[in-house]
């Protein structure tokens, strides 16, 4: 806990190595992809595993939808999936980045999602049209983190190249 700096809570499944995990927007549920292809939420409270379900490539990136019912994840394979909190079904696959990805964000209205990639490229998606909104370059070797300005009009990105890059969001 906080005062004591002690772990609150284990949470285990068959991840192996966990890549990435992600806590939802309510802080009640903790997400985790690994390299191994598999997904797992949790509920926070009771450590119990909500569900796992596997994906089609290893998986390195997740992100929760500003309103928690969707969480989108990415992997290797360059794909990305939206799927549902509740059950982990899959609701919309995004593919074309054509390198393995590395990082997503959603912007806090939940309408543009940011993934970027091991190639250096930064591809902005509509999410409720699946399109391809925009593609930015920037980071020679690779993305690491990507982060949407909390009004959403910017997004930040860093990466291989070490360097931090502040990006306007184009709008509609």
């Amino acid at each position: 806990d906080a005062q004591s700096g002690g772990t609150v809570a284990v949470l285990s499944d068959e991840h192996s190595p966990i890549a990435a995990v992600a806590f939802s927007p309510g802080g009640t549920r903790v997400a985790a992809v690994g390299r191994d292809t598999l997904l797992t939420v949790w509920e926070v409270s009771t450590g119990i595993s909500l569900f796992s379900v596997r994906s089609q490539q290893a998986l390195s990136s997740l992100v929760f939808s500003p309103n928690g019912t969707s969480i989108a994840i990415a992997g290797y394979a360059g794909q990305i999936q939206i799927r549902n909190v509740k059950d982990g079904s899959v609701s919309a696959l995004f593919n074309g980045q054509g390198s393995p990805i590395t990082s997503l964000a959603i912007s806090p209205d939940g309408l543009t999602l940011a993934s970027g990639s091991r190639a250096g490229a930064i591809w902005l998606w509509d999410l409720k049209t699946g399109a391809k909104l925009a593609a930015l370059s920037g980071h020679p070797g690779g993305v690491y983190a990507l982060v949407f300005s909390p009004d959403g009009t910017r997004l930040v990105s860093s990466g291989k190249d070490n360097l931090v890059r502040v990006w306007g969001v184009p709008t509609s």
